[in-house]
This record gives structure tokens, C-alpha cells and sequence, in this order.
């Protein structure tokens, strides 16, 4: 694809068409999320005009919203149609209020923090007038960056408007100014700053969730990150530098299957996004491995194939033929060509964590 295509986008507003169609419309593009019940007359205009814009980021997604007051439903049947979008939305309101209840946490949305809507567990929610800003995070892509926030709900930050909140916020407003104008060949860039953003603000800053009640395990998985290429990188060295015990570092990461098998998963992730990078097509295979600790060309192999079910070179050639464009998220897909918008919303929300492999 020429890099000076801008980044895939959809659009959803009022002045599309009447009242009680773009609603329908705005229904089917949220659908994999949740049901939504408008709280106001449909076939006229609603107080507040609906507006939706959806870009694909490649990992993520990223929707400048408006809407009228409506009840947003994600109930056992929801969550069993719709599985593939069991993502954590990271929500900046600029303004209104919504009154959500999240599995079994309760908490209202507004502005002055940074609030996190899970997918995985069961939602009631009543939105006033808002205006609202949201960043959409795969599951899988959790699971490899920062499994830290799979059950997070609620606040993000302990401080309402403090640093943290104001990073993020401002973050967000930029990507709403700057989006529209970003090409295509800037989108892996792009899906590195965001990682880059997230990983900061968790690692500096207390997360809100009775998961986490300190940043340990986050400035852990940092530290683990930073030192994917030394060979050496083990549980004593982790216990040495951080003067813990072995049996505390075994707690912590007992939710995320062991220290060794996250070690292992974060390098052989590593290895996946540096094959399926069209940047790194010059380089031979285990040139890219030693980058991430392995030492041995048939080990490295076989734990690549059991992990991954392909090997190395399937993966690359895969790569190749998928994501010319060097996205992770080919909008050539047959599959999306002729969706009108909010189809193509709805597809995109259900597709991300495909995406995000």
C-alpha cells in the first residue's frame, strides 16, 4: 500500500441520515461491546448529535465519540456471541458522566481520571451526554505487554487530575488532533509509542485495581523487557537485582504462569513481531533470536513452533504476504471491502485481536 495513505478510518454522525437510522447504524457498530438503549427519543434529534470516529491503529483502536443519553448492556448472552471482543477500553471523558457497573465493581465515569471498561466480565451502564475519548486493548495484546491491566475496572489512576492522568489525557486529545492527518507507513511508529506511553505511566505511577495494589510486578515486567537479549536474564538475576526473594518473585508471578514461561513468552513474542516486520526482512532469522537471549538455533526453533504452532520461516512468509503495508491490520482485506461504515466498525472491533497476534 502507498505510505501516503492515511491510517483506516470510519465515520458515523448525525447528518448522515434520520435520526432513528443513524442510531440503528450506531447499535450495529458498537454491537460486539454492547447493546446500547437509547434513553431519549430516536426518531428526532438527539440532544446531543451522535458522532464516531473509529480508526484502526493496527494493535488498537481508537474512537472520538459523542452520543445522547443511553444505557450501555454487555450481559452473559452478549459476552458468549461476541467473545472476540472481549478487549479493556481505556476511556478519557472530556465531559458528561456514566454510571457503570463491571462484574462487581461500581464506579462513575467523568472527567478528571482515566477510567478502564473490561469487556471480560458483565456490564449495566447509564451515559449521560458525553464526549468521550477511547483507546481499545485486545486481550492477547494485554497478555504479551502488560498483563498487569487484564482485570483492571474502574480508575486507573489512585489521583484524581494528577500526572498521570494529565499524560494520558493529553495523550489522547493529540491523537484526536493529529490522526486524521497520520499516513499509513507511520502507523508502526505510532502502535510503538502508544506500548511506550502505557508502559511509563503503569510503571511510574499506582494503578487502581485490587490486583495490583503496588507497581511491583509492572516495574518487574520493565526490568524483564530491557534485558529480554542477555542470555543470563533468569530468576536470580531478577531476585539480585531487586533484592527480593525467590519466593516473592514466585507469588507475584504465579497469575502470569510463572517467571521462566513470562521470560519465555515476551522473547518469543519479541521474536514474532521482529519476523512479521517488513523493516527486518533483510535479517537473517536467528540474528533476530540472539537479540532476545536464545543461544541455540534448533532450541530456539522448536520452542518458536510449540508456542506459535508455526516455525520461524512460516511465520516470516506469512508476514510478507499479510501486512504489506507493514500494519498489522491489512485494510485491502476482502472481507471488509464494500462494509459501509459502521459494519466496518463492527468488524474491526471483533478482528483486533487478530490483529494484535
Amino acid at each position: 500500500m502507498d505510505g501516503d495513505t492515511t491510517l483506516p478510518v470510519a465515520h458515523l454522525t448525525s447528518e448522515m441520515g434520520a435520526p432513528e437510522e443513524i442510531f440503528s447504524y450506531w447499535r450495529e457498530s458498537i454491537g460486539p461491546f454492547f447493546d446500547s438503549q437509547a434513553l431519549y427519543d430516536v426518531s428526532k434529534a438527539p440532544p446531543t448529535p451522535l458522532r464516531v470516529s473509529q480508526y484502526h491503529l493496527g494493535n488498537f483502536l481508537f474512537y472520538d465519540t459523542a452520543w445522547s443519553t443511553q444505557k450501555f448492556i454487555r450481559d452473559k448472552s452478549c459476552m458468549a456471541q461476541h467473545d472476540d471482543a472481549d478487549h479493556v477500553l481505556l476511556q478519557t471523558w472530556i465531559s458528561g458522566s456514566n454510571e457503570v457497573r463491571n462484574g462487581d465493581q461500581d464506579y462513575i465515569e467523568r472527567p478528571g481520571n482515566v477510567f478502564a471498561v473490561n469487556l471480560a466480565y458483565e456490564i449495566d451502564a447509564a451515559c449521560e451526554n458525553s464526549e468521550v475519548l477511547t483507546l481499545a486493548l485486545s486481550r492477547e495484546w494485554l497478555s504479551n505487554h502488560l498483563p498487569q491491566l487484564l482485570t483492571l475496572r474502574g480508575k486507573v489512576f489512585q489521583d484524581d487530575w494528577g500526572m498521570g492522568v494529565r499524560i494520558f489525557n493529553d495523550y489522547m486529545l493529540s491523537l484526536r488532533k493529529n490522526l486524521p492527518k497520520m499516513k499509513s507507513a507511520e502507523a508502526p511508529m505510532l502502535n510503538d509509542n502508544i506500548l511506550a506511553m502505557l508502559e511509563s505511566l503503569i510503571t511510574y505511577n499506582d494503578i487502581e485495581t485490587s490486583d495490583l495494589k503496588n507497581n511491583s510486578v509492572a516495574v518487574i515486567c520493565s526490568y524483564i523487557d530491557q534485558n529480554l537479549a542477555n542470555p543470563d536474564l533468569d530468576v536470580e538475576a531478577i531476585c539480585k537485582h531487586f533484592r527480593c526473594s525467590r519466593s516473592t518473585l514466585f507469588r507475584l508471578f504465579k497469575p502470569h504462569g510463572g517467571v521462566r514461561e513470562f521470560i519465555q513468552r515476551r522473547r518469543l513474542m519479541g521474536c514474532f513481531k521482529k519476523l512479521t516486520s517488513p523493516a527486518q526482512s533483510h535479517r537473517q532469522i536467528f540474528d533476530l533470536a540472539m537479540e532476545f537471549g536464545f543461544i541455540n538455533p534448533s532450541h530456539f526453533s522448536a520452542l518458536f513452533k510449540r508456542h506459535f504452532g508455526m516455525t520461524p520461516k512460516e511465520v516470516r512468509e506469512a508476514g510478507a504476504a499479510n501486512h504489506p503495508n507493514g500494519m498489522a491490520y491489512n485494510i485491502h482485506a476482502p472481507e471488509i471491502q464494500g462494509l459501509n461504515d459502521s459494519e466496518r466498525m463492527r468488524h474491526w472491533a471483533k478482528t483486533l485481536k487478530n490483529a494484535a497476534k
